[in-house]
């Protein structure tokens, strides 16, 4: 072996990387890449996706159009066996014979096969019927909203589409402006910004998606440091399509209450400020999740005792309401200037009151409810005496 590569185990799988690497521990495009610190996201991607095979027949292909060296797709091969071909492209030639090379050592280079080609040629030269995939996974560096349509158009029909976006400060108000160019939908930098970044991904798929007559329904998403990760089921047929786009609409943010609402309209007063309220849109406004995938995706990390994703995966699992926004306790009771009560407490007292309440996975001290601001200020002020 090269002195320069070294062989680990990530899962049930081997993989040659460059030393470097490890050592940065940090992404490098060069000499071949890596991303030591997205175990956890592949972790999730690989539960998720044996979900999906779980419960869907002929489940047959996946694809990876920016493998790397093929952390990925070579875990795919090796730990989702109802998968019998997986594609790695790349334009690394490095990096595709590190994932050649891989795949013997995994015994599995008879259901891999390897192409170096630029993203768009790779997606178009399987965009004909008898060529698609039934899973294809989209990480690029920054946005993916350039590749989103032709990798709609390289999907078969029930066929599950992985997204990662790392362009964070542009999906959490940064750069607004950036965030309608791109994603089709102004960013709003709020305490609630990362279930925001979501929903414009998902929402720049599902608009995407209607153009070609393709409904999407999301399975899971969520937000992990420096990036926004998004699994969708897409179906061909108009029906499924015009069900999509009436989950789209805008988000009303009042700056001076922190009053939110669902809205079809961009522009609305607030009704406790009287002010025009700032606004996050078009985006998806439905459901993020689908109960039984992520219910399969929890016995797969359990028996893989994968404990991390597991505790990801129930938090979304006990998310009370799938509806945009929730409230950070710790912003709000900085500024009541009033002491943070136990999260766990706030829950028994809205659950108390009749609300529904519960955590959620985009932030670890955000509370999801179906009360207005004003109960839940009237709530914390309560608990703080």
């Amino acid at each position: 072996m090269n002195n320069n590569m070294e062989k680990i185990m990530e899962g049930k799988t081997q993989l040659f990387i460059p030393k470097d690497n490890i050592i940065n521990h940090h992404p490098q495009k060069f000499p071949a890449f890596f991303n030591p610190l997205a175990r956890f996201n592949r972790n999730i991607s690989i539960g998720i996706y044996k979900a999906f095979t779980q419960i869907n027949d002929n489940v047959l292909t996946f694809a990876d159009c920016l493998s790397g060296v093929g952390s990925r797709g070579l875990r795919v091969a090796v730990e989702i066996p109802k998968i019998e071909t997986v594609y790695m492209n790349d334009f690394n030639k490095l990096a595709i014979d590190l994932a050649c090379k891989s795949s013997k050592i995994n015994n599995v280079n008879n259901k891999c096969k390897f192409s170096l080609q630029e993203v768009e040629q790779f997606l178009i030269s399987h965009s004909s019927s008898e060529t698609k995939f039934n899973i294809l996974d989209l990480d690029p560096f920054g946005s993916p909203s350039r590749y989103i349509d032709i990798a709609l158009r390289s999907l078969q029909n029930n066929g599950l589409l992985s997204i990662t976006a790392t362009d964070t400060a542009v999906l959490c108000g940064i750069y607004p402006t950036v965030s309608k160019r791109k994603y089709g939908g102004k960013s709003l930098k709020t305490e609630y910004c990362h279930e925001l970044a979501v929903r414009l991904l998902v929402g720049s798929i599902a608009s995407a998606a209607a153009k070609l007559d393709i409904g999407i329904y999301p399975l899971f998403s969520h937000f992990n440091k420096h990036y926004v990760r998004t699994y969708v089921n897409i179906k061909f047929g108009i029906k499924h399509a015009n069900q999509t786009l009436l989950k789209l609409g805008y988000i009303n943010h009042c700056s001076t209450c922190g009053h939110r609402l669902i809205n079809i309209n961009s522009i609305i007063n607030c009704e406790y400020c009287n002010i025009n309220m700032n606004y996050s849109g078009p985006l998806w406004v439905g459901e993020l999740s689908d109960k039984k995938i992520i219910k399969q995706a929890v016995q797969n990390f359990e028996e893989w005792e994968m404990h991390d994703c597991v505790k990801l995966m129930i938090m979304g699992l006990d998310e009370c309401i799938d509806e945009p926004t929730y409230f950070v306790v710790h912003d709000i009771t900085h500024k009541l200037k009033v002491i943070c009560p136990p999260l766990d407490k706030i829950i028994d007292n809205l659950r108390g009151n009749g609300y529904q309440a519960s955590r959620t996975i985009f932030n670890p001290n955000g509370i999801k409810t179906n009360c207005t601001i004003q109960e839940f200020k009237k709530v914390i002020k309560a608990l703080s005496i």
